[in-house]
């Protein structure tokens, strides 16, 4: 094969093509037309870029997607919508925002560096209303008498004006940073009808920091380089958010604030030698000594927990004669010591979390604060996964004292382990734990480095963004604003190399805020059946995420959406027509005991696991109870790491002969696997969504109770959609009313 280049050639198809982008008359009415325009435009300068830099394929693949854009536009044939919502002041109202003229408000938009300072202003035109950005504490805290050193005490410029240095304790807080670049953002976005999401960072720990207190140096893996619970790291977080929080909260552009990016905090890392000096690391009465390890407060936990040491031992069935001996848990992570360190140390970090949100809300406390966490378990417990039962986030815990849910999803085209109902299953989780708004503020939806630019990614992308609004997410900040042609770097192949994409992105929040009255209808769809979600069963059981999600997909694909309902509200079991346990192996008593009540009122549980039926509590011992005994039981077969489509028809096929919907989406190829599908009334009006997550065509008939076909209108192209069979392409939605 023998390839050739001609960059004047190229360059020329680009010329040729901004010439006639130039004749069509710009719309500046339709939000639609503004959106391509503006694509048009950036994207013709950044295909000439890849041309330059040799990207010559990749410049290529944008020259087609502007051609298309530039024939649609030609053409004439676009959506119409000429409304820009107002996005900043909007108030939380169930998982909805709604803004001062009373309507709901959906939040797409991008993150997270420095790109973005250049396109606040674009971002509307984009079809966008929202980013993130951030700032951290080495930012703006010094070591005290920084500011002497500079020589510049005498000098009458810093004589009189605005106060941007002063003493904090052992702190020298400098406000240059914030005043220079942060607000001046703030300012910006709030012209432009934008709306911020500020991440705080407080991984971003000045150097001289560590340097002048080395005690309070980690071992932890992740973000945080430091103790975040000695109490001279906290004096510093504290100092930082004192700084800055009652300067930001002025500013009606900021929406949120973020605490932390992907945070994970495990104590074992500090505690691998036996000798420890008593301090207060966390909140303890016990006298201090210098030193990073927690074990001393493990140990406390455990003494105040069990009492006495026998007490332990007949809960743990070891033999240790004092707590001083019992050290933390460094091997297996399916043991009872290892479930026990698992709860104290999720809520040791949740408590540190709560800690930074109350110091907020006593300064700012109408701005809603979240936690930017990566999801806690995936399809299947790969290794990644596995590892976050060791990082500290409970996202139960964390809910508590959020206004968001707040997150770090993704799922990417062409990763079978991280399907796109991956990410619904994430997000229908967090909503099932808090009624508020759930977002997303570092959105993956490219794979970073990935050189995969078929059209399939746009549409999927689309799908993505529509999809993740009905199941309960409201703000989405994508990653990442940026370009490089750097071939290690996380932002080559990114969205700002990819026309289509940015479009397609565009396009959905678009049709979103034409569509919000709806769209947050929709995701208040009636949860009638329960997914039991267990940590305990998380720890003991391999394969618990691996069943939990097949049940998840086997319940969309009836028609239903499901709610997660945790062991601390096993309460609310009484308000759902049918339980499913994904994998269960082992609860507490209480959780037992509440689903026997469940089934002895005549109530159907589902179970699906691969083996047997013995149930243990949290220390894995035996309990004595009878819910499988009137369990309908799927097998689930031999351990995959990959969705199991044979499964999830099974769940599928068992839950469609339990529970009547009063309409159906059927396949006609007879099988229901990767047909997403839901309804809700509305009145006189019935609301339905579809989408078809497999790569081929697939055709359906919509259905009412007496297997009559239906006649629908599509509300996305507001097309009516006849009584024949409906095609659905890869990723394909249809949002409808009928």
């Amino acid at each position: 094969m023998k390839v050739c280049i001609n960059e004047q050639s190229l360059l020329k198809k680009y010329n040729e093509l901004e010439e006639r982008f130039l004749k069509i008359s710009p719309d500046n009415t339709n939000r639609y037309a503004v959106l391509k325009e503006t694509v048009i435009r950036r994207f013709l300068q950044y295909g000439r870029e890849d041309i330059n830099d040799g990207q010559f394929e990749r410049a290529a693949y944008v020259y087609n997607c502007l051609l298309k854009l530039t024939e649609e536009l030609e053409n004439g044939e676009l959506l119409y919508w000429n409304e820009n919502p107002e996005a900043n002041g909007a108030k939380a109202d169930g998982y909805a925002m709604i803004n001062k003229d009373g309507r709901p408000v959906f939040y797409c938009g991008y993150g997270h560096f420095d790109q973005l300072k250049e396109d606040i202003p674009n971002m509307n035109d984009f079809g966008c209303n929202t980013v993130q950005f951030e700032m951290g504490p080495y930012n703006v805290l010094y070591p005290a008498g920084t500011f002497e050193k500079w020589g510049m005490a005498d000098d009458d410029a810093f004589k009189s004006g605005d106060e941007y240095i002063y003493s904090s304790g052992e702190f020298e807080v400098n406000l240059s940073y914030l005043k220079k670049s942060i607000l001046p953002f703030l300012e910006t976005a709030e012209r432009k009808n934008v709306a911020v999401c500020l991440l705080l960072s407080p991984h971003y720990e000045p150097k001289w920091f560590l340097e002048k207190y080395p005690e309070t140096k980690s071992k932890n893996l992740g973000f945080i380089h430091y103790n975040i619970y000695h109490p001279k790291s906290k004096e510093m977080i504290e100092t930082y958010l004192r700084a800055v929080v009652p300067i930001i909260k002025e500013y009606p552009a900021l929406q949120s604030i973020c605490l932390t990016n992907e945070p994970g905090f495990n104590t074992m890392y500090d505690c691998q030698d036996k000798e420890v000096l008593k301090h207060n690391l966390l909140p303890i009465d016990e006298a201090q000594g210098k030193s990073t390890n927690l074990l001393y407060e493990w140990q406390k936990h455990l003494r105040d927990s069990y009492n006495d040491i026998q007490n332990f031992n007949e809960n743990f069935d070891t033999e240790y004669k004092n707590f001083s001996e019992i050290l933390m848990p460094d091997g297996a992570d399916d043991t009872p010591l290892f479930y026990e360190w698992y709860v104290w140390n999720n809520r040791c970090f949740a408590d540190w979390h709560k800690w930074m949100a109350n110091i907020i809300k006593e300064i700012a406390p109408e701005i809603p604060v979240h936690v930017k966490f990566v999801p806690t378990f995936g399809t299947y417990d790969m290794p990644a996964h596995r590892r976050s039962v060791k990082h500290g986030v409970d996202p139960e815990q964390f809910a508590q004292f959020s206004d968001f849910s707040g997150n770090d999803c993704f799922s990417f085209e062409g990763r079978d382990h991280l399907p796109l109902t991956f990410k619904l299953e994430w997000y229908d989780y967090l909503a099932s734990l808090k009624r508020m708004p759930i977002d997303n503020s570092e959105d993956h939806v490219i794979e970073d480095r990935d050189t995969n630019y078929e059209e399939i990614q746009a549409t999927r992308i689309y799908a993505d963004i529509w999809q993740g609004a009905i199941h309960g997410r409201t703000l989405t900040q994508l990653w990442v604003w940026k370009r490089t042609n750097m071939p290690r770097a996380n932002a080559n192949g990114s969205i700002l190399h990819r026309p289509d994409c940015v479009e397609a992105v565009g396009r959905a929040s678009l049709d979103l805020n034409r569509l919000a009255a709806d769209v947050a209808a929709m995701q208040e769809v009636k949860k009638g059946v329960a997914i039991l979600f267990s940590n305990t069963s998380r720890i003991y059981n391999i394969n618990y995420t691996k069943e939990m999600f097949t049940a998840y997909e086997g319940l969309l694909y009836a028609g239903l959406r499901p709610y997660f309902i945790t062991e601390d509200k096993i309460d609310m079991l009484e308000n759902f027509e049918l339980l499913v346990m994904p994998g269960i192996r082992n609860l507490y008593k209480n959780t037992a005991d509440k689903i026997a009540e469940f089934i002895d009122c005549g109530k159907p549980v589902l179970a699906v696991d691969s083996e047997g039926t013995l149930l243990k509590d949290e220390h894995n011992k035996p309990l004595n109870t009878h819910i499988f005994d009137k369990a309908i039981w799927i097998d689930s077969c031999a351990y995959n790491t990959l969705p199991d489509r044979v499964v999830t028809q099974k769940v599928t096929d068992a839950v469609l002969s339990i529970i009547e919907n009063e309409l159906s989406v059927v396949s006609l190829d007879g099988e229901n696997y990767n047909i997403e599908w839901c309804y809700k009334e509305i009145g006189s009006r019935r609301l339905i969504n579809i989408c078809n997550y497999d790569k081929k065509t697939r055709t359906v008939q919509l259905l009412d109770k007496k297997n009559e076909a239906m006649t629908v209108k599509d509300l996305i192209s507001g097309r009516t959609m006849s009584l024949d069979d409906i095609n659905l392409d890869a990723y394909r939605i249809r949002s409808a009313e009928g």
